[in-house]
């Protein structure tokens, strides 16, 4: 097998515009990739010593382990995930090591010492998908190490499957995102999940950041499907919120957009997912546009990862009364 001695992956975090919780209760969602990357170095020399050393830049903190190591660890994580079905990881190591060791499941890598670097936007728990963008941008590096292609659908099972160590069990929706790098219009089948390619112009909006949250995404899913089951009415509504997002952008009509946003707003209020103070600040965004969480939200806390707004941009001095911040989209 030929082995590279270096390799760089890299993939972009993503915003759902409508559909974060109702997918997970069979309903569309409609997600676009944003211009914040996570990149993935990875350098291997075939006559060190045996093992993986990690270096997390944005964390500035460093691990190691030796291949029978990362074996023990790997298996032992999945176990746990088999039981519990919930987030099993300890501590930031951990999505890569488990990134690791799916990836030698189906491809065994060399005998030799791999130096890895990951180094993301640094916004993480926010809704953008860092855990996914870790995965996919160190998946990239490592088929690119050993110079052997991996088709879309199988990148996407993988990832997918690791992501559910992360989540409990992932819809699937950040790793198709990362990897199409296109906005999606997705739905769950009884055989998966569907993505297809939306095409419209999104017109200009600006990512405020109300903080991490305190609660995980896997934890505030579960939460929330234990107070709203597939079944309440509630989903429909999110459904038909959706397709309105979908039809306002396809027909560029900024005034429905906006009502359809504000709606959405108003359902994720409802199945507690928008703490008091971000729906303060959504609030006084509204006043000038239309303005939602995008990602899980939070149960517990004041902070709710980022919000996306449409409209007017805020003083900073008027963000920052609320311990908001604006976000630069650069690449």
């Amino acid at each position: 097998m030929s082995v590279a001695s270096e390799a760089h992956g890299r993939a972009c975090a993503k915003l759902i515009l409508s559909g974060e919780h109702s997918i997970v209760a069979g309903q569309p969602a409609l997600a676009i990739p944003i211009p914040l990357y996570t990149h993935a170095h990875v350098h291997f020399e075939a006559g060190g010593s045996p093992g993986f050393f990690v270096r997390l830049k944005n964390f500035n903190q460093a691990a190691q382990l030796m291949g029978a190591e990362l074996a023990a660890l790997g298996a032992q994580k999945h176990q746990l995930w088999q039981q519990s079905q919930k987030n099993v990881l300890d501590n930031p190591f951990d999505l890569v090591w488990l990134t690791l060791w799916q990836f030698q499941q189906w491809l065994p890598l060399a005998e030799g010492h791999y130096a890895i670097e990951i180094d993301g936007h640094g916004l993480i728990g926010r809704g953008l998908g860092s855990s996914a963008a870790v995965v996919i941008s160190l998946i990239r590096a490592l088929l690119k190490l050993v110079e052997v292609p991996l088709a879309d659908d199988a990148l996407l099972t993988l990832a997918t499957r690791i992501e559910h160590y992360v989540h409990g069990r992932s819809s699937g929706l950040d790793p198709a995102v990362l990897l199409h790098e296109t906005p999606l219009w997705v739905e769950r089948t009884p055989t998966g999940l569907h993505t297809e390619p939306f095409v419209a112009t999104i017109p200009p909006f600006h990512l405020i950041d109300t903080g991490e949250p305190l609660s995980r995404t896997g934890e505030c899913v579960a939460a929330v499907r234990q107070r709203f089951p597939a079944h309440h009415p509630i989903w429909p509504a999110f459904g038909d919120t959706t397709r309105m997002v979908r039809t306002a952008l396809q027909q560029q009509d900024d005034p429905t957009l906006r009502d359809a946003l504000c709606t959405n707003h108003v359902l994720l209020r409802k199945i507690g997912v928008v703490p008091d103070a971000v729906n303060g600040l959504i609030a006084i965004l509204n006043r000038h546009g239309a303005a939602k969480i995008s990602g899980a939200g939070a149960i517990r806390g004041q902070a709710a990862g980022v919000v996306i707004h449409f409209g007017d941009p805020l003083p900073e001095t008027v963000l920052s009364r609320h311990n908001a911040t604006l976000i630069s989209l650069k690449a």
